[in-house]
């Protein structure tokens, strides 16, 4: 009997295991470059930037969504510089490994040609995370 009930917990624990692992892996985020926009997907979240405006929109799997942000900063002298006022927005990925984990960095470079002004807007991405 004992060696029964041993089986049994043994295929239950390693079904349990196998479900974990395979969770981990859908849970992979893809990240695809297009002419107009790039997009990250996750099982939580899917993001678009929009490399003509610089917008970028933000769609959560709850349904709440942010859509046509853009960066603002402000200068010590109270200037403000917003995304939405430049005219060349270039998107740049990069792997990242810190403290909260695997992922990517997504910096959006914004800036107006002849000029030395810019604005570069990050955000990361951490694999099977549900935040940015």
């Amino acid at each position: 009997m004992q060696n029964w009930l041993y089986e049994k917990n043994r295929k239950f624990l390693v079904s349990a295991a196998l479900l974990l692992l395979t969770q981990n892996m859908v849970a992979a985020q893809t990240i695809r470059g297009f002419i107009d926009s790039m997009v990250i997907v996750s099982p939580f979240y899917r993001v678009v930037i929009h490399k003509k405006s610089g917008l970028v929109s933000y769609y959560f799997d709850d349904g709440s969504f942010l859509k046509n942000t853009s960066a603002l900063a402000k200068s010590p002298d109270g200037h403000t510089c917003s995304s939405d006022q430049f005219t060349q927005h270039v998107v740049e990925v990069q792997p990242i490994n810190d403290v909260m984990g695997k992922g990517h960095q997504l910096n959006i470079i914004h800036k107006k040609p002849g000029t030395d002004c810019r604005l570069i807007q990050s955000v990361s991405f951490y694999k099977a995370q549900p935040f940015l």
